[in-house]
């Protein structure tokens, strides 16, 4: 996936969208971007500044989550991250600790877990943040959306949501909760930004406009019951573990 632009530079597309996270180091995205093709990145990335980009405000919506928890006199506040490597786990970090130097807090490395997709792997990691007993709130930023690995994590902590703990989920879907014993859900609305871009992308590359394009889009955090629960993925990352 290192070498996603090859066909860019073998002339065989006109255009090219970038959907994956674009990791710390990667080069070839500079070198679309010099190439002049009409291009959109799902992604920022701190050494392109200039990238042209359809995205959610990640370090934004890590701010609000840690920010709310703060509010409701936590100070000891965990969090499971995805993406470790690529510039969304980057800027996860970055919105949660502008929100505790703002409180005076000093950050802590060992509050923080970086997770895979894998059921199992989520359940240890937040069995591992809650088996501290001085944690009392938990950001789920992993991007996954299983509230049931999430519940195991805890069970095995000896934790309560909403009773020892307070939650906070991160969800693609407006509409469903992914945990629905948490305090708060963090709406990212990813694929209305991403189809904004896309639709940018095909005016660029008829020639109706110039690039690069630069979409971003709020998260918006929301403390109101959900009417549903997203339901456990299935993900052949569990069955591989």
């Amino acid at each position: 996936n290192r070498d996603y632009a090859r066909g860019i530079f073998e002339q065989l597309f006109k255009a090219c969208v970038v959907a994956g996270p674009l990791a710390n180091d990667d080069t070839s995205i500079h070198r679309i971007h010099q190439s002049g093709i009409p291009y959109i990145a799902l992604g920022r990335l701190d050494s392109l500044p200039e990238c042209s980009s359809a995205t959610v405000d990640y370090v934004e919506g890590a701010y609000l989550s840690t920010k709310f928890l703060l509010d409701r006199g936590h100070t000891r506040i965990a969090m499971l991250k995805g993406f470790h490597g690529y510039q969304p786990g980057v800027e996860r970090i970055r919105g949660y600790r502008k929100a505790l130097e703002e409180a005076g807090i000093l950050f802590d490395e060992n509050l923080i877990r970086a997770v895979n997709f894998g059921s199992r792997n989520i359940a240890n990691m937040v069995y591992r943040l809650l088996a501290d007993p001085t944690v009392t709130a938990l950001i789920d930023c992993s991007a996954v959306q299983d509230g049931a690995s999430l519940r195991e994590g805890m069970r095995r902590a000896g934790r309560t949501p909403g009773k020892d703990v307070d939650v906070v989920t991160w969800t693609y879907d407006e509409r469903a909760a992914v945990l629905a014993e948490a305090v708060a859900h963090v709406w990212l609305p990813v694929r209305e930004a991403a189809a904004e871009g896309i639709e940018q992308l095909g005016e660029w590359t008829a020639g109706v406009r110039q690039g690069p394009i630069k979409v971003i889009y709020r998260p918006v955090l929301d403390t109101e019951p959900k009417i549903g629960e997203a339901p456990k993925p299935k993900r052949l990352f569990d069955l591989l573990e």
